[in-house]
């Protein structure tokens, strides 16, 4: 599958939030410091949750390395000169993420079980593992990968090889790297999902599914996912409603961070996945993003997010 054709699917059938680009007389909207962390930042807590975090993504885009035991995953660098997909931009030059390599994602997932020690099941938001027909994607011929441990548990982890004239990549080791074999869900009635890898999780612990729809969730979540196809991010918010199947919150997503998790700081369980959001601010600056304003990138924003609740619930009946 070549980029472009990849690239189409990404910009067809990926995105975690749609936010309409800002008028013609629109303004830059003055960038605040980014409220995310690195997994190296994170709480004895949330470093579980990086840990059974996973990047989802199409699985032409892992190419064999010369090492057996690895592959290469193919990323591009944030600031790109010449090339970027449509809808894409490079990333803010003050950001600290600015450097990073972006991997081909098309959300995240979370591993999960119940009362379990090794898990095979992730849980996401359904339109993660569905293409632009909404056609299921976790089957057989296993066309999506799931990837642990895509993110800085050190500073400056992840680095990036560019061949010359070729692509540029990321090294990740097999044994991180899972595929999807079956879902289940109910989109797009609900916008969850959960789905069976070709194999248990291992050195990984599975987070356990908020499991009473009665029960209200405490106010502190924390949500851990790889927006706009960065390493993962780690953000403490607020719950500000919780009702029927639905969620929100305080916090920042950006494209591609559907499927994160969204999990409840006193219980440690997992209430639901990012499926939306919306900024009133548009994507912070139009014409095309410079030193001030960035396309995508304003954390100026509250943020609405999707999915949870009852949603959570019946996603446990497949936990075995």
């Amino acid at each position: 599958m070549s980029r472009q054709t990849i690239t189409t699917i990404l910009v067809a059938s990926a995105f975690a939030v749609f936010v309409p680009r800002a008028g013609a007389q629109g303004q830059c909207v003055p960038l605040q410091d980014d409220p995310r962390r690195e997994p190296f930042d994170a709480t004895e807590n949330e470093l579980d949750y990086t840990i059974a975090d996973a990047l989802v993504m199409y699985a032409s885009n892992l190419i064999q390395d010369v090492d057996d035991s690895k592959y290469r995953m193919l990323a591009d660098p944030w600031v790109l000169l010449d090339y970027h997909p449509p809808n894409l931009y490079p990333g803010c030059s003050d950001r600290d993420y600015h450097a990073q390599p972006s991997a081909w994602s098309v959300g995240s997932a979370a591993l999960v079980g119940m009362n379990v020690e090794v898990s095979d099941r992730i849980f996401t938001a359904a339109h993660v593992l569905r293409d632009a027909a909404n056609r299921p994607l976790c089957k057989p011929a296993a066309p999506l990968a799931i990837v642990f441990g895509y993110g800085n548990y050190s500073p400056n982890q992840w680095q990036l090889t560019c061949e010359p004239e070729g692509d540029c990549y990321v090294i990740v080791d097999k044994s991180d790297v899972y595929f999807c074999v079956q879902q289940w869900d109910n989109y797009p009635a609900q916008d969850w999902a959960v789905g069976r890898l070709d194999r248990k999780v291992t050195g990984r612990h599975p987070l356990q599914i908020h499991d009473d729809p009665l029960t209200t969730p405490s106010t502190n979540l924390v949500i851990v996912g790889h927006p706009n196809r960065i390493p993962m991010k780690v953000e403490g918010v607020q719950l500000t409603s919780w009702a029927g199947g639905g969620w929100n919150s305080t916090g920042h997503v950006l494209n591609h961070s559907s499927g994160s998790m969204a999990v409840d700081a006193s219980s440690n369980k997992v209430i639901g996945a990012v499926s939306g959001g919306n900024s009133p601010h548009g994507e912070g600056c139009n014409p095309p993003p410079n030193e001030s304003g960035c396309e995508r990138e304003d954390f100026a924003s509250t943020v609405n997010q999707g999915a949870g609740g009852s949603a959570a619930y019946l996603g446990a009946a497949y936990i075995p």
